[in-house]
């Protein structure tokens, strides 16, 4: 091999230009980006089925539950109305026996017929008194020991609920 003189042309070589979009490092490129472009896009539609399925579960069982809830007051309302009318009619009985002279002092009679009201009314207890505000009937509710009906009632409702704290103000 010789070493060329100063004296002979050097051959230069050059790389022929190539436009930028025919370059093979861009051809990747936008191909990697168009790749991750569309596993976004299905990442995002699966998501975005997946909360919304989701989403109409809990709005589907809400919804039930509400129904349940609406159907269980409006029959509860209903059968309460019921039980009202049924009282009202029965209310003319009820005073007959709390104004007769002789059933007034009778309480057994009156208490009976306490206890029957309560029952309608579905009460726990039901407290009967007379004009001065003395009880004549309380049924379902403990009277004893001396205890004013305030007493009574606190008494009862912490024998039912003990965990309930209940402040008696007066």
């Amino acid at each position: 091999m010789s070493i060329p003189s100063s004296d002979q042309p050097a051959i230069s070589w050059y790389l022929p230009a190539i436009p930028w979009h025919r370059r093979l490092h861009v051809h990747v490129a936008l191909g990697i980006s168009l790749l991750v472009a569309l596993s976004l896009g299905a990442v995002l539609l699966s998501a975005t089925s997946v909360v919304e399925s989701r989403s109409m579960s809990l709005a589907s069982n809400t919804l039930e539950a509400a129904r349940s809830a609406f159907y269980h007051l409006a029959d509860s309302q209903a059968e309460s109305a019921a039980a009202q009318a049924r009282l009202i009619a029965a209310l003319p009985v009820f005073r007959a026996y709390m104004t007769d002279t002789r059933l007034a002092r009778d309480s057994a009679t009156l208490e009976a017929m306490t206890d029957e009201y309560r029952r309608r009314l579905k009460a726990q207890f039901c407290i009967l008194t007379d004009r001065t505000g003395r009880w004549t009937a309380a049924p379902g509710l403990a009277r004893g020991n001396g205890a004013s009906p305030g007493d009574a009632i606190e008494h009862r409702q912490r024998r039912e609920r003990p965990s309930t704290p209940r402040h008696r103000c007066g």
